[in-house]
Formats: structure tokens, C-alpha cells, sequence
């Protein structure tokens, strides 16, 4: 197998009830294993609050991309980045 973009579309923290049957420290030691090259959140890792995922993503070693998420009272401040460029084999890609 070749190079492979690999992404996750959300919810990767599972629920802090963990209804959805997995450890989250657990999950973020396999996307680091698997060099994941980006996530984006879901509303069950909202629910657990932006430095949560910010640190949770520190951990698992891949950025957050959010694109329509902004600070509650403070204009024009995105807690993470819009996009992220990368490059898996000889292609680079925009993660938005």
C-alpha cells in the first residue's frame, strides 16, 4: 500500500460518558501510531470543550482543522485553524 491521507471527521474523543464504547487515551495512542494527518470535531468532543480537544489533539500529534467555529465574544478568533496543508508521498493536500 502506498502513502495514505488519513483524516478523521469527528467525534474521535468519544462522549465523556463514553457511550460510544471506547477509551480516549486509548484512541489517541492509535491515531499517533497511525500518523493521522488531521481531525475536524463533532458535537460529543464539543461537549468535553476546546482545551480538552486542544490537548487531546497535543497528544494524538495531529492538528485540529475547523473552519465555522469561533470564541463565544471574541470576533474574529478561531480556537483552531481553518485548514492544513500537507503532503502525503508526492501530493499535498488542503485539509478544510
Amino acid at each position: 500500500m502506498g502513502p495514505t491521507l488519513v483524516v478523521d471527521t469527528g467525534d474521535f474523543l468519544g462522549s465523556p460518558d463514553k457511550a460510544y464504547g471506547y477509551d480516549t487515551d486509548l484512541m489517541l495512542t492509535i491515531m499517533k501510531m497511525i500518523h493521522y494527518d488531521a481531525a475536524t470535531i463533532g458535537e460529543a468532543d464539543l461537549r468535553r470543550g476546546v482545551d480538552y480537544i486542544k490537548d487531546a489533539a497535543a497528544r494524538g500529534g495531529f492538528p485540529v482543522v475547523v473552519a465555522n467555529l469561533w470564541r463565544s465574544g471574541e470576533e474574529h478568533v478561531r480556537p483552531f485553524a481553518p485548514y492544513v496543508l500537507t503532503r502525503v508521498g508526492k501530493t499535498r493536500y488542503a485539509i478544510i
